[in-house]
């Protein structure tokens, strides 16, 4: 190990502990979900509320859990056949322990009958689920044990809520998990800078050996904490090397030397903690010095880039801004530390600011002509796309207009 990878290691783990303690218990992350005609959102007080989107009205009748809070949220919540699905945990000093869990969407009652799945380890990104199976990804139950496993993904029969296997990882999984359907397989990240492409095939050998699961990894050599985005045959992240990394799944899977055929790296001034995104082929991705950059998906060349004066951890969301007679596609860019930039996307020039005076560290939601903000203190706004202009707020944790 070379003495700047050691130093950089000694700093991610501080500075990776640091951001986790300073929300620890209460998250504040998680992305709202659209119900029908309402919305779903895991707070800061480790609740899941429920407003309408018609009118903006708080659900004071639907709350999960109707006790003791689940701790922290960070991931977001999924919905599956009116089922929602999710993850969070506590920590007592280094000692960490997760729930999983299932709610009806219409009642909030609890899905498997008791009121979550506790797993041993902190659950911190997004959980996946399929038809058959949710996929969770754990962390070490404690820390400070140097025999404890680093990282684990298991899987969950999705109406039984028992667990079926596991698989040990070489390092903790912020990423959250991604599946490709179509080749029935999922794709996290870890914070030992490691892609994992796993085989979620029922084939008998896997009963014997979960971990032949594993179709093959990919280590960048720096720390990934942020989302993946799957692309088809592609696979495009960030990660605490100051890079945008593009890998084409079948060249990982054959084994070739990187970078193969449309593979690239782009080189970013900072960490990229948001997960990208794409319009049109065009890879919108931002840093947490709060560059945005925009970025050829084909070639990875540069197209644009711009500075804000703020920290980027949510990701950007593409819409449509009316200016007179025009209609302008834009960026909505959330900001760590207050409000959401709009930027064009043709050249990244700001266009204007949804002013919320408090941090979002959560991506925004598009319903309609309105944008939704999830605040670190448990807020919800909306504002026209058309004008900016702010259309309401709930405060979540005190059930009313903000």
């Amino acid at each position: 190990m070379n003495k700047y990878f050691f130093i950089l290691l000694i700093f991610s783990s501080i500075f990776l502990s640091s951001c986790m303690n300073d929300l620890n218990p209460e998250g504040g992350w998680s992305q709202p979900i659209i119900t029908n005609d309402n919305m779903v959102i895991a707070s800061k007080d480790g609740y899941l509320h429920k407003i309408n989107l018609d009118n903006g009205f708080y659900n004071p009748n639907w709350k999960y859990p109707r006790d003791e809070n689940l701790g922290a949220i960070y991931g977001s919540v999924k919905l599956y056949e009116n089922i929602i699905y999710g993850s969070s945990y506590t920590c007592r000093g280094g000692d960490c322990s997760g729930k999983v869990f299932a709610v009806n969407e219409e009642d909030a009652m609890p899905y498997w009958g008791g009121q979550y799945i506790p797993v041993d380890g902190r659950v911190v990104g997004n959980i996946a689920v399929l038809d058959d199976m949710l996929l969770v990804a754990l962390g070490p139950k404690n820390s400070e044990l140097n025999d404890s496993p680093k990282g684990i993904l298991i899987s969950i029969d999705r109406k039984s809520g028992f667990t079926t296997w596991e698989i040990p990882l070489d390092g903790e999984s912020w990423s959250g998990i991604y599946i490709n359907e179509n080749k029935k397989t999922a794709y996290l990240g870890t914070l030992n800078g490691s892609i994992y492409a796993i085989d979620l095939e029922d084939l008998s050998e896997y009963s014997i050996n979960p971990e032949s699961r594993i179709l093959w990894t990919y280590n960048t050599g720096r720390a990934i904490a942020g989302g993946l985005f799957i692309d088809g045959d592609s696979i495009i992240f960030g990660d605490f090397g100051n890079r945008v990394i593009k890998l084409s799944t079948q060249s990982r899977f054959s084994g070739i030397d990187f970078p193969a055929k449309q593979e690239w790296v782009f080189e970013t001034d900072n960490w990229v903690w948001a997960a990208p995104i794409i319009d049109e082929d065009i890879i919108y991705v931002s840093t947490l010095s709060g560059h945005v950059y925009a970025i050829d998906n084909v070639n990875g060349n540069q197209r644009w880039e711009v500075e804000l004066d703020t920290k980027v951890i949510g990701s950007p969301v593409v819409f449509d801004r009316k200016r007179g007679d025009v209609t302008q596609k834009s960026l909505a860019v959330p900001s760590a530390d207050k409000n959401i930039f709009s930027l064009s996307l043709f050249d990244g020039k700001q266009t204007g600011i949804f002013s919320t005076d408090l941090p979002i560290k959560s991506s925004p939601v598009l319903y309609e002509d309105l944008l939704y903000a999830h605040t670190l203190d448990g807020k919800i706004f909306w504002f026209s796309t058309l004008d900016m202009s702010l259309r309401g707020c709930t405060d979540l944790i005190e059930g009313k207009s903000c």
